[in-house]
Parts: C-alpha cells; structure tokens; sequence
C-alpha cells in the first residue's frame, strides 16, 4: 500500500476563484434630490435657461454654507488686480464722474467686476472652489434645500468651464465673495493706515524729510527703537511690513533684472570663477571663451552660483554690499525722474533687511550675481573680450581644476 493517500473530494483548480470586490457604498440622496433630478431632466431648452438665470442669482445664498463663508480672493491679488482695472478703465470712469448717470456708472462697475472675477480666478482658485463645491453638494443633497442643490449644480457647471458663454462675474456667488473681498481689502487698508500714522508720528521730522534725510533717518538709533517699540506693540503692523518688504525684493529683483538698477557690486573675478566653475565641470566640452550654454550648462551654472555666493559673501563683503545698495539707492532716490526716485526708495528698504538674514542668502545677492553673470555672458566672454579678462579666466580654470583634482 503507498505510503502516501490519496486525497479525497473536489478535484483541485489551478485557478484560483475571483474575490468579490466590496461595493461601493452609493452616495446619501434625499428624496427630493432625486426628484429635482428627475425634473431638471424633462425640460426643455429654454426652460432649462431660465432656472440657470434664476439659479445664478440665487446662488449668492451658497455664500452662507460653509464650505463658502470662509472664502476670501487673496488680498494682495485683489489689490492689484483692482489696481489694473481701475487704470483700465479710467478714461471712462472720467467721463462718468463728469456726467453723473448713476445707472452708467452701475453698469460699467458691473463689468469691470465680472473682469476682475474671471482675473483673480486662477486655476488654482478654481481647483479650490470646485473642491468646496464638490464638499457641499455631497452634504446638500442630503437634504431637502433643492433651490441651492439646482444653483450649485449650475455653479459647478462655471467652474468647470463647460459654458464658455457665462462669464463667472454673473454668479451670485462669486459677485458676493468679490464684494466681501473687496470690503476686507478696504479695512484692512484702512487700519494699516492708522497703524501707519501712529508709526509716523513717532518719527520726529519725516513728514518734511527729504529722501536723503529719510534713509539718514533709519540709521539712527532712537528711531530704529522706535521702530521696534511700534512693531512690538502692532504684530499686524509687523506681518504687513514683511510681506512689502518681500514683494519689494521681488519688484527689486525685476528691475535689476531689467537694467534699471546698475550691476556692478561684484568683482570679475567672483563672477568668473563660476564660469571656470562650469567648464571644469563639463570637462572641456565649453571650447575657447564661450560661456556655458544649453541644460546641462544652466544646472551647473545654478548650481555654481549657490555654493559661490556662499563663499564669497563674508561678513565684510554683506557689509560692502549694504552700502552699495544704500549709495544706488540715495543716486536714485534724489532723481528727478518719479521712477527712479521710487526704486532708490524701495533698495532702501531692502538694504535695511539684509542683516535679517542668513549671511549670503539674501535674494537680492543671488539676482546681483545672476545679472552681472549675464553682463559678462554677452559682453566678458564674447569674441573680443580683453587679454587681461581672459588671462584671468585662464587662471581659475587652471587653479580651481587643480584644487578638485
């Protein structure tokens, strides 16, 4: 007899049977969600737009839930999309003011309205309000509110851009959250002013100061007290001013970018040594004097230009670079010229912040270096740059090929 028995019962089935996948649960529909369905299905065409038309208008109610109430466009884009609408349409506003015809004016304020929504509605705001439309159909359709079921629905139906002949600025939603937007915008601008004038009136001899005097103003040590008394007692006061002075380096860092701001402060030797930096890197495939070029040249270059900085800016060199930008600064400050005067103005302001951050990390160093790395990519490193420049050039790649060997 076999060691071994047979087993007994169903033969064996290489195919393993299919697991049954759970289902998924349907999602929570009142009665009188479904019945909307049902009849928004039965209508015709131009039944269909006039509940859209009333739906639009009722949907300013949707303002209420809360997936809405906390929804404000951002303060700083509001700000300046106003800012452009305003110069968009000044020389109808003009007329206007001259006029007097109130209903004109209404209606012109409604478009310039429906043109700003359609601007501060970016893909990502969009992405967000069909989030939270999405959140508050699923917890209305539970319910029995079916007017804002049906204005909700058509809302989700202009955030996702199937109608393109609706622009979003006739929504009652959105023409609410753009009122409410704007009326935030105006307080909080108001209070800063007051903050602003509390601030000021603490500076002895600013309202009659000249730019020069200004910038002499803020090295003295009983105003830099002042200062900090002012911001220690306003916190508000002290996030607004960091979020200007943040957008001033950006604004800053465009101009340089532009020309507007003179590029000189480093040495060619600072600037050279990344472009040595490159060629040794790419192993001699950057022939003659050309600089680096292409993606894998833009990598490195960023990548030089990081590590570099950090070596060059030595406490002594941020110091040098401070009253570099103070000097521009009070140049252009002292200009007639109404540009000018405002950029001196603002590389005050960003002068004053370098201290306040990591030695050789300040934005501003970075678009100094790029700009002035750019100069000597059209003009130092061109056919016909000088013997002296190019010698130089020759020498840190020498040196600085040698030190990584």
């Amino acid at each position: 007899m076999s060691k071994h028995k047979k087993r007994r019962g169903a033969a064996h089935n290489p195919i393993p049977p299919k697991r049954s996948q759970p289902a998924r649960p349907l999602p929570e529909v009142s009665l009188e969600a479904l019945a909307l369905g049902m009849q928004l299905k039965g209508q015709t065409p131009e039944q269909l737009q006039q509940r859209l038309e009333r739906s639009l208008l009722r949907s300013i109610e949707l303002r209420q839930e809360p997936e809405f109430a906390d929804f404000h466009f951002d303060d700083q884009q509001f700000t300046e999309t106003l800012e452009r609408q305003l110069k968009r349409y000044k020389v109808r506003l003009d007329a206007l003011i001259n006029q007097g015809d109130a209903e004109v004016a209404r209606e012109l304020y409604d478009q310039m309205r429906i043109d700003s929504i359609a601007e501060l509605v970016t893909p990502a705001v969009r992405r967000d309000l069909q989030e939270r439309s999405d959140r508050c159909l699923a917890r209305l359709r539970r319910g029995s509110e079916t007017d804002r079921i049906e204005a909700l629905v058509y809302v989700r139906t202009l955030l996702a851009g199937t109608d393109q002949m609706l622009p979003l600025g006739i929504c009652g939603l959105f023409t609410s959250i753009y009122e409410d937007s704007h009326q935030r915008v105006l307080a909080y601008l108001d209070a800063e002013l007051d903050l602003r004038n509390q601030f000021i009136d603490g500076l002895p001899g600013y309202q009659e100061a000249t730019a020069e005097e200004l910038l002499a103003l803020a090295q003295r040590p009983e105003v830099v007290a002042q200062v900090t008394q002012t911001m220690e007692a306003h916190p508000e006061l002290r996030a607004r001013l960091e979020r200007d002075v943040d957008r001033l380096i950006k604004e800053i860092g465009q101009a340089i970018r532009q020309g507007d701001i003179p590029a000189s402060f480093f040495t060619d030797e600072e600037i050279l040594i990344t472009y040595a930096d490159v060629y040794n890197a790419m192993s001699g495939t950057l022939r003659g004097k050309k600089a680096p070029s292409g993606p894998a040249g833009a990598r490195k270059m960023f990548k030089f230009m990081q590590s570099n900085l950090a070596a060059i800016i030595t406490p002594e060199r941020n110091r040098q670079f401070r009253q570099y930008l103070e000097t521009i600064g009070r140049e252009m400050a002292s200009s007639g010229d109404r540009g000018r005067h405002k950029i001196g103005m603002q590389l005050a302001v960003v002068a004053a912040t370098l201290d306040t951050w990591e030695l050789g990390k300040h934005p501003f160093l970075y678009e100094t270096y790029v700009a002035q790395t750019k100069q000597m990519q059209e003009h130092g490193l061109a056919e016909g740059s000088s013997p002296e420049r190019e010698a130089l050039f020759r020498r840190l790649i020498a040196e600085r090929g040698a030190r990584k060997e």
